[in-house]
């Protein structure tokens, strides 16, 4: 996964190092710290620069500082969570590959919707300025606008 944050630094979660680095936009390291668990995949950062990182071997969703230091976390709901992105009022949307579902939460980890991903795969969240969603979806080797019905395939 891969996100930015108020100050255009790329933070990537690399699930194969079990790491989070923060790189410039030249793509030099700025920093890199160990994943509070073992398998980091989704990543997007909060209105205050806060990580926000799914991690599908441990079923989780973990929020974190810039140092890397655990802030929260919280299980996920049905055990696949992969993408991250977070909404201008930095709700939380992820991307449930076991679910075939997409997720609003608040920070707590609460769920404030739900809906059924277009296809059988979701794995990638983004948001725009607009907070319009898109997904990336793996089974389907497709990506899909989601605020606008019928769904925007790509």
């Amino acid at each position: 996964g891969i996100g930015l944050d108020s100050s255009d630094s790329i933070w990537h979660a690399d699930n194969s190092a079990d790491s989070i680095y923060q790189l410039d936009q030249s793509g030099a390291t700025l920093s890199k710290f160990a994943s509070p668990s073992y398998s980091p995949t989704g990543i997007g950062l909060d209105s205050s620069d806060s990580i926000w990182h799914a991690d599908n071997s441990a079923d989780s969703i973990y929020q974190l500082d810039q140092s890397g230091a655990t802030l929260s976390q919280f299980a996920s709901l049905n055990g696949g969570p992969q993408g991250i992105g977070l909404d201008s009022s930095d709700s939380i949307w992820h991307a449930d590959y076991t679910a075939e579902s997409i997720y609003q939460l608040d920070q707590s980890g609460a769920t404030l919707s739900q809906f059924a991903s277009p296809s059988s795969g979701p794995t990638g969240i983004g948001l725009d300025s607009s907070d319009s969603i898109w997904h990336a979806d793996y089974s389907a080797n497709s990506i899909y606008q989601l605020t606008q019905q019928p769904f925007i395939q790509f």
